[in-house]
């Protein structure tokens, strides 16, 4: 794998810490969940994920790093999608495998131990969480996407 997509690739791993615990506590503090993070009160659940998206909002585009940039985010209580943008054109070789890397078992493996099981209200509301990745000219490298089945099916899995 060329360096500057093992680099690549770990920035964009670092970038991909979702808010979970900060979420969880939002929520809670609110009185919006009950004990097991189960939405109770939708209107304040809402309230809660329009201002999210809008503080998102107000900081992006942003630079995770030098060769990665965060241009969106849509969250809301059901759904939750970060776009990321590579700032460096790669060889399509290069792209090919970035695109089979981000959709491998072992990458949906790693985002659901760090962003999705971490985040309590995500599994206890059916949370639908989606990364997507695009390259420099703005087209569709991968999408990942996390839910209570498809983290536990890349959890059981043995590769």
């Amino acid at each position: 794998m060329n360096k500057v997509l093992v680099i690549t690739i770990g920035l964009l791993l670092s970038s991909q810490v979702f808010a979970d615990s900060a979420f969880d506590q939002g929520l809670v503090r609110i009185n919006a969940v009950d004990a097991n993070y189960v939405y109770k009160d939708m209107t304040l659940v809402n309230d809660f994920f329009k201002t999210a998206e809008d503080n998102f909002a107000s900081t992006l585009p942003i630079k995770v790093n030098i060769l990665v940039e965060n241009t969106a985010v849509v969250t809301t209580p059901f759904y939750s999608r970060f776009d990321y943008r590579l700032t460096l054109a790669l060889p399509a070789d290069e792209l090919a495998e970035m695109k089979q890397w981000l959709s491998s078992t072992g990458n949906l493996k790693n985002l659901c131990i760090k962003s999705f099981y971490p985040a309590k209200y995500m599994q206890a509301n059916n949370h639908k969480l989606v990364y997507s990745y695009r390259d420099i000219d703005d087209k569709a490298i991968a999408d990942v996407t996390l839910t209570t089945e498809t983290c536990k099916k890349a959890i059981s899995t043995t590769s």
